[in-house]
């Protein structure tokens, strides 16, 4: 398992949210919370990953010089980190070409989100790709929000939910909970409330403000879990301190039905 950190937010062309939206009003009674999550998942497509130093690769254990390589990929980044973009694609690329997950993936997310020109587009997928099947988890989850949204490469829901799983097995925090979504909403294969219940369960314990909601309204209403008002107000409670305004709200109602039984 590869340590990533999360460094910085980088918004994805316009192009791909407007194909995101368009898709998303097609589909007919998607929950609100729903829609509103693929905008914050397909941001994290464009987080170039700062290389953990030195990064562990037992697919590549007997590389050339792996100091050497980890130094090109750390002067990417900070070159990256300067705006320095086209500066740091060919050390990414270099590091790459060796077999570094870390530059696989940014190299691949900087030309897929349109940063650079450069390598062409088919080969920034092949190198996401390749980091995903190696195991990174940023790359999974990634490669997993493209086939569901069809942006770039064919539309594939259930493929999507196959990379989301390997990346929330993981303990992937936001693959986990676009694995809850699959399931609730039925999306890639049988819709599984017991299954959404679960992962949006990891998801929100990594602290992700959606999936708390979520899974309080799945414990106050008992989809998918037994009923369980304690659970619900804590969950809300958590949303809510993170300023999602509609958990506050929850949180008071359930806290007022709790102090007032005979109002459940």
């Amino acid at each position: 398992m590869f340590r990533t950190r999360l460094l910085a937010q980088l918004p994805l062309t316009l192009f791909i949210g407007i194909v995101i939206v368009s898709q998303l009003a097609t589909v007919s009674a998607v929950p609100a919370w729903a829609a509103n999550a693929f905008p914050r998942l397909i941001r994290a497509l464009a987080i170039p990953e700062q290389p953990d130093s030195p990064e562990r690769d037992e697919h590549h254990a007997q590389r050339p010089d792996p100091a050497e390589i980890q130094r090109w990929v750390d002067r990417a980044y900070y070159l990256y980190q300067r705006g320095e973009i086209e500066s740091a694609m060919p050390l990414y690329l270099r590091a790459a070409a060796a077999g570094h997950l870390t530059a696989l993936y940014n190299a691949a997310v900087i030309r897929i989100t349109g940063q650079s020109t450069f390598p062409s587009l088919e080969t920034a997928l092949k190198m996401l790709h390749q980091s995903a099947d190696a195991g990174f988890t940023s790359a999974q989850f990634s490669y997993g929000m493209l086939l569901e949204s069809g942006t770039i490469v064919s539309h594939d829901r259930t493929a999507a939910r196959q990379w989301y799983r390997r990346a929330a097995e993981q303990g992937h925090a936001q693959a986990a909970g676009a694995l809850a979504a699959c399931y609730y909403l039925g999306r890639g294969g049988a819709q599984d409330y017991p299954q959404a219940a679960h992962w949006y369960e990891v998801a929100a314990m990594g602290g992700d403000p959606i999936s708390q909601y979520v899974l309080a309204s799945m414990f106050e209403r008992g989809l998918g879990v037994e009923v369980d008002l304690e659970r619900a107000l804590q969950w809300y409670g958590e949303a809510a301190r993170q300023g999602d305004v509609a958990a506050g709200f929850k949180e008071r109602e359930i806290a007022a039905r709790l102090a007032w039984p005979q109002a459940r």
